[in-house]
């Protein structure tokens, strides 16, 4: 029979029969896990987690099950605990100890969760009401029956002069019931309740109420002062709520905090009749205004997308008054509306320089066509009427214009043409586009008889083309001389980019050639990529010879225009009789391969492939070999193997790689490495020695250093090695899964 852990302790419930030979170890084991439930345990949450997950694990030893528990760690946000299994019901006391200042919470199911500030410990517990479990603060809701006591009172926290009902006792701390009534005053530390009185000798009064805090002064004021001196009441008239300063000329003051910084949001000025003073704008909600007259016969209002300023008294206008050098009530400009608003200006518009302000983006000039003619639409013109007109005559001109931080107007662009040739019958003109760069207004665009120019004026200005799936279709990087095709930061002279397939096409003529060429100053196509349409052949050039060429059936030519036959790669060495080489095979022969690698006409290894993959083979054949035992050990020589991590001295760019140093990796897998651990070339008997050289004596460069001769490393042969100890370490896993099985029962 199977043991059962569905207790809320965890505790090994053993069926009849079980655990036979191991009782009293289960029993024992049980003991302790019951002594664990009313000790103190300790659980740390990872750091900065969110959730945390807390098991009493099945019969064994666990912080969860303790009565007191203390979570320890780091917190940059509130982590919620989940209580697990969600079956278990019991009482915990839990502390939050962790750093932070962030809270937990502690839950159960998807039912009522228990939140702990920081530095806080609550008495809690599970209902074990499984996925819908929830948490329950133990006092939260608990109740203490009235104390009572025949005499008075006395203890740590308080003296009651007068006589409490129920027996006599002395409270060591604070004295709670479910209601009490004390005839006479009650000393509670500092505060003094007597008859109507509450008076503190010191420090601050706070009123917390988990509700609301109710005054209720059947005599209609409520009064505040300040060393007996009345400062404000709060009166009931007729239910209206009247708020009164109490001293004379003295103001209410509303004030707040903005961020940090206390200000005065409004001012009621008493000694100017109340006069109300806002420290900044006054915020009316849509259709709400401000009304003037005692009919409210004028208003000011925003309906969410109009401003209207009315005036609702018949036949009465409104009219726009200012200072004009002390004049106060100059009249600018007046609206009569009893003539349709007809708008009337004091004195005349300044045509000549016009100024057109407003504070906002609306139209400050709006052209208004209604002739319906579809050619006649709204028109601004800028002419230039001279009697002596000119070749190079500026002939209209628009100027942007922004102030400085220094308050100074600056043109920060401008637009303008120019009559280049005035000549009747053959004008010609020039259009120029200029804009503020380091302080200087620079020609970015100009537009002649002749030619479209962008950035003239040779400054690093980036140009874009933007289409319509593209916002780099053509990018000019300005700063670095490069031109990017889909990109926006080239990295040559010219650059290709797409989010899919990119393409560049070379046309040419039917029947004829296409070419890419490369040269210098010297020669334009010392280099040469070439597609040849009467062939369908590609070719390559270099120094101005045929290098290369792949034909119209997919063959690769090297150093030669003649196909190999079968072969599909062809190379001509610039040297015959060499022993070693290797060959490409048009078609994947298994007994072959499609790369073929030869010595004296025998293969020695090649790369073959089918429809599932690419195999990379040497000769392996069991009738080449002899001795063959299986490998045993390797586990431990594979511990023998040193990684580690190097770059190459002649590597410019000191890039890090990792691997074997190969006279280490030779005390382990020797077949792995060639030659020796410092070997040096020395002078052998088959050589002509010079005079004084021995055979055995080190050879020597120019400078009179040894030569060395650097060891190798075939990592392949590693792999033998690898695999055996992998099945080591696999049989020992299966060995412990059997064993661990076992002892689950």
């Amino acid at each position: 029979m199977t043991s059962t852990y569905v207790n809320d302790l965890r505790l090994n419930e053993m069926a009849t029969g079980d655990q036979s030979g191991s009782w009293g170890t289960v029993t024992n084991t049980n003991l302790e896990l019951i002594a664990e439930a009313f000790s103190y345990g300790t659980e740390a949450i990872t750091t900065n987690a969110d959730t945390h997950t807390t098991t009493i694990a099945d019969g064994g030893t666990d912080p969860g099950r303790s009565m007191f528990l203390k979570y320890t760690g780091t917190l940059d946000s509130a982590c919620t605990i989940t209580i697990a299994p969600n079956t278990v019901s019991k009482l915990w006391f839990i502390e939050n100890a962790t750093s932070g200042s962030q809270s937990i919470i502690i839950k159960q199911g998807s039912g009522a969760t228990i939140t702990i500030a920081t530095g806080q410990t609550k008495a809690i517990y599970s209902d074990g009401a499984g996925s819908g479990g929830k948490m329950v603060d133990a006092f939260d809701s608990l109740s203490v029956g009235a104390l009572a006591s025949a005499g008075a009172v006395s203890g740590t926290t308080g003296t009651f002069s007068g006589a409490v009902a129920g027996t006599t006792g002395t409270f060591s701390g604070a004295v709670t019931g479910a209601s009490a009534t004390f005839d006479g005053g009650v000393d509670i530390d500092n505060i003094n309740i007597d008859g109507t009185t509450i008076a503190l000798s010191s420090g601050d009064l706070t009123l917390d109420a988990s509700g609301d805090i109710i005054l209720d002064a059947d005599g209609a004021d409520i009064k505040f002062r300040d060393g007996g001196a009345g400062f404000l009441t709060l009166s009931n008239n007729s239910l209206d709520a009247v708020f009164t300063v109490g001293q004379q000329d003295e103001d209410f003051i509303v004030r707040g905090y903005d961020g940090a910084s206390l200000i005065t949001a409004l001012t009621l000025d008493m000694s100017e009749a109340g006069r109300a003073n806002f420290n900044n704008d006054i915020g009316l909600n849509d259709d709400r205004g401000i009304r003037f007259g005692s009919d409210d016969d004028s208003v000011i209002y925003n309906d969410g997308s109009n401003l209207y300023i009315k005036n609702a008294t018949s036949n009465q206008d409104i009219i726009f008054q200012g200072n004009d050098d002390g004049s106060a009530n100059t009249t600018a400009l007046t609206l009569d509306m009893s003539a349709a608003g007809a708008a009337t200006f004091n004195s005349t518009i300044a045509a000549g320089a016009a100024t057109f302000t407003t504070a906002d983006n609306t139209n400050q000039l709006t052209l208004v066509s209604t002739d319906a003619d579809a050619n006649a639409g709204p028109n601004l013109n800028l002419r230039r009427n001279s009697a002596s007109p000119a070749d190079g005559d500026l002939t209209g001109q628009l100027t942007f214009t922004n102030n400085n931080d220094a308050g100074e107007g600056t043109d920060y662009a401008t637009m303008y043409a120019v009559s280049a040739d005035v000549s009747d019958g053959s004008e010609d003109a020039a259009f120029y586009i200029k804009t503020m760069s380091a302080g200087t207004l620079r020609q970015r665009i100009s537009l002649t008889d002749t030619a479209t120019v962008f950035n003239e004026d040779s400054i690093d200005l980036d140009f874009r083309v933007e289409s319509d799936g593209d916002a780099n279709m053509l990018f000019v990087d300005g700063g670095n001389n490069r031109v990017g095709i889909g990109t926006s930061s080239p990295s040559r002279n010219l650059t290709l980019s797409s989010s899919g397939q990119t393409d560049l096409a070379i046309i040419a003529a039917s029947g004829s050639s296409a070419q890419l060429c490369f040269g210098d100053g010297d020669d334009d196509n010392v280099g040469q990529i070439e597609y040849s349409h009467p062939t369908d052949s590609m070719r390559f050039y270099t120094q101005g010879t045929e290098q290369m060429r792949l034909d119209s059936s997919g063959n690769v030519l090297v150093g030669t225009t003649t196909s190999g036959g079968s072969s599909g790669l062809t190379i001509q060495p610039g040297t015959s009789g060499s022993p070693a080489y290797v060959q490409w095979n048009k078609a994947n022969s298994p007994s072959e391969g499609c790369m073929v690698f030869r010595f004296n006409g025998a293969s020695k290894g090649s790369v073959t492939y089918t429809s599932t993959g690419t195999a990379f083979n040497t000769t392996s054949d069991y009738r080449v070999k002899e001795n063959v035992v299986d490998l045993t050990g390797a586990s431990a020589r594979v511990n023998q193997l040193d990684v580690k991590q190097f770059n190459f001295i002649d590597d410019d760019t000191n890039t890090l790689v990792d691997g074997f140093l190969a006279h280490e990796v030779a005390t382990v897998v020797p077949e792995a490495i060639t030659g020796a651990k410092d070997e040096v070339k020395v002078w052998k008997d088959s050589e002509e020695l010079p005079d004084g050289v021995s055979v055995g004596d080190n050879k020597l460069d120019d400078d009179g250093n040894t030569i060395p001769v650097y060891q190798g490393i075939d990592q392949s042969k590693l792999v033998p090695l690898l695999t055996a100890a992998l099945q080591e370490a696999l049989a020992k896993i299966d060995a412990m899964e059997t064993r661990l099985t076992a002892l689950e029962g």
